[in-house]
């Protein structure tokens, strides 16, 4: 008996807002705020309280169903979540359960260089974010912060479309990325701007049904979330294989020990009495504020597709478009080039190496662009421009190094020849060894005329006039 798990995810983005979902109390995570610091009447639930939803956020949640080519509803409605948590001021959560803002989209996801997957989202729904409960170790009392109560959210449902943790955790990758590159969402996943609930079922091959599900709850960790996943297929296929059962519930992951836990008995849509909430009208969205947050934006997606038509591998894109400071150096030096499909290779090559390791580069655009062009003009040789690159990621333009340490690179073949002349008088030993047919010697040769010249001579002049006088010396 095979069995096969089947993964669908759940993904809390916070909206980019400045105020929270239904008040217009302050956002917490834009500052170093205070606890309880920006909350209100309405926020923290007090009687007789009327919520007034954000229009950003709505705003924010259609440019979102955009990019995902989702059908976006021109009517929706708020309804109330019952259940009791500390963390829950009102006893209930305002989210979308019956019409959900967005129905019916779709991510396309790479899994490697060769191969991508579809992956079905089912619905986004608006909703506010619960209060942040704080357990001091070793004390016998809870604390709440209910800055972060009513916060904007958008829950985007995929289906049950994916089969594998790599699967999953390149969903939750290009998801993020679409999200953070429009500006829907800040994306600091340590602040629980980008949060998600991993479903997870397994079942026997070929079976129509899916097995019991478990949810593996408020993950923040792309890596954490494969190690959780790995672990809990792993955890039910011992179940079944063992003539046991998988229980309904609702998992945690422990990050030390790299193990699910259980947490309480998961409820099904019944248990929360979903009714609609009273004090919020439907949402009625006109044509023109649909069509008003169409795409007029550079998502993650397009330049994905822009990294792949030059080449590059998908570690190499994931490279660019996860560091946030990476992708828009990327796509401003790209504008500067009149998007050139030329440069997006030479842009790309200098923003996956020694940039990565630089703390807090200020490397401009306009500098980027200017040290492309002296390399491709034989001003300078690739190998000084990797050695002036930590400078120039300092804010200093390319041009004043050059000028100040005289690095402009030889390309006068007078120079060259009576430079190459004078190496090969010096290495009468390796002169005879190429001219017995071993090719390999060359390297050397042109090694000791970069060496002479400080690294300053066109390594291709080197090289063609080199092979040039060596096979004149053979006739």
């Amino acid at each position: 008996m095979k069995l096969i798990p089947t993964i669908g995810i759940e993904v809390h983005v916070q909206l980019n807002t400045m105020s929270k979902m239904f008040c217009s109390c302050r956002l917490s995570g834009q500052d170093d705020s205070k606890p309880n610091q920006y909350i209100c009447p309405i926020c923290i639930g007090l009687p007789g309280t009327l919520p007034t939803l954000n229009q950003k956020a709505v705003e924010l949640a259609l440019q979102i169903g955009h990019f995902l080519d989702a059908e976006i509803q021109e009517q929706s409605s708020f309804d109330r979540k019952n259940y009791f948590y500390p963390d829950l001021p009102k006893g209930y959560q305002i989210t979308q359960f019956y019409q959900p803002i967005i129905r019916n989209g779709r991510l396309t996801i790479w899994l490697d260089d060769d191969n991508s997957s579809s992956i079905k989202i089912t619905e986004a729904h608006l909703e506010e974010d619960a209060a942040k409960a704080i357990h001091p170790e070793g004390q016998p009392y809870s604390q709440i912060d209910f800055n972060r109560a009513g916060a904007p959210l958008l829950e985007i449902v995929s289906a049950p479309d994916m089969a594998t943790p790599e699967e999953a955790k390149r969903y939750l990758t290009e998801l993020y990325l679409l999200v953070t590159s429009i500006g829907a969402c800040q994306g600091d996943m340590q602040k629980g701007h980008f949060k998600f609930d991993l479903n997870i079922s397994v079942a026997e091959e070929g079976s129509t049904t899916l097995g019991t599900r478990t949810e593996l709850k408020n993950l923040n960790s792309f890596r954490f979330a494969k190690k959780a996943l790995e672990y809990e297929i792993d955890r039910q296929i011992y179940l079944l294989s063992s003539g046991k059962i998988v229980i309904q519930e609702t998992r945690g992951y422990n990050e030390a020990e790299g193990k699910t836990f259980s947490q309480r008995n998961k409820e099904d849509s019944d248990g929360y009495r979903y009714f609609p909430e009273p004090d919020i009208p439907p949402l009625d969205l006109k044509t023109s504020l649909i069509d008003a947050t169409r795409p007029d934006t550079t998502s993650s997606i397009q330049l994905r597709g822009l990294l792949q038509s030059a080449g590059l591998s998908l570690r190499v894109q994931d490279t660019i478009l996860l560091d946030p400071k990476s992708r828009l150096l990327f796509m401003q030096t790209l504008a500067i080039f009149d998007n050139d499909p030329a440069k997006i290779k030479p842009i790309s090559n200098w923003l996956i190496g020694e940039y990565q390791t630089i703390e807090s580069p200020n490397l401009s655009a306009s500098h980027l662009r200017q040290l492309i062009e002296l390399i491709e003009a034989s001003v300078i040789s690739n190998n000084l421009a990797k050695e002036i690159f930590p400078d120039i990621c300092q804010g200093r333009s390319p041009q004043d190094i050059i000028k100040e340490r005289g690095l402009t690179q030889i390309n006068d073949q007078s120079i060259i020849d009576s430079i190459l002349r004078q190496v090969i008088g010096n290495n009468p030993e390796a002169v005879t060894q190429y001219q017995s047919g071993e090719q390999k010697i060359l390297g050397f040769l042109i090694g000791q005329a970069m060496k002479e010249t400080k690294g300053q001579a066109n390594p291709q002049l080197i090289r063609k006039t080199l092979v040039d006088l060596l096979d004149n010396m053979l006739q």
